[in-house]
């Protein structure tokens, strides 16, 4: 019921505006996630609680990973979730293999017990760019750029 909601939540609010995701390539060149920057200074340090990474374009859910029960971690902008990160004690779906040119949604759901009026989700789109399949960021409802 949970992972309904915050994919319901993810392709209904879009990507927020002043609660920033950052998408940057990891050590594997996957896409992985994190909190932007500004956001950090400005809101605190969040506590991560899931990930959750969505095609708006058809609603299908690519890939979600929850930390159980109340459990969580300081999700900072130094600390990057892989997408289809394989840690096997949390629950997460299967991940499908992303394709280049297509957009993608990520939400990273948090809490901030420090900073009440904080967000509770930070989102961004981003796609995978070229023949390297790149992962960028994409703003302000921007297509995929073409990257030789």
């Amino acid at each position: 019921m949970r992972s309904a909601f915050l994919l319901f939540a993810v392709l209904v609010a879009g990507p927020a505006q002043g609660a920033s995701a950052t998408v940057r390539a990891g050590s594997n060149g996957e896409p992985c996630f994190s909190v932007d920057a500004q956001a950090e200074r400005a809101d605190g340090v969040a506590q991560f609680r899931a990930v959750t990474v969505v095609e708006p374009a058809t609603g299908r859910l690519m890939w979600q990973m929850a930390l159980p029960g109340d459990r969580s971690f300081a999700l900072t902008h130094a600390i990057c979730i892989p997408y289809a990160g394989r840690v096997p004690a949390l629950p997460q779906t299967p991940a499908v293999a992303l394709v280049a040119g297509r957009v993608y949604r990520v939400e990273l759901a948090v809490h901030n017990a420090g900073n009440p009026k904080a967000p509770t989700a930070y989102t961004v789109d981003f796609c995978l760019a070229g023949k390297a399949s790149v992962p960028r960021q994409l703003g302000g409802g921007a297509s995929c750029p073409s990257v030789p």
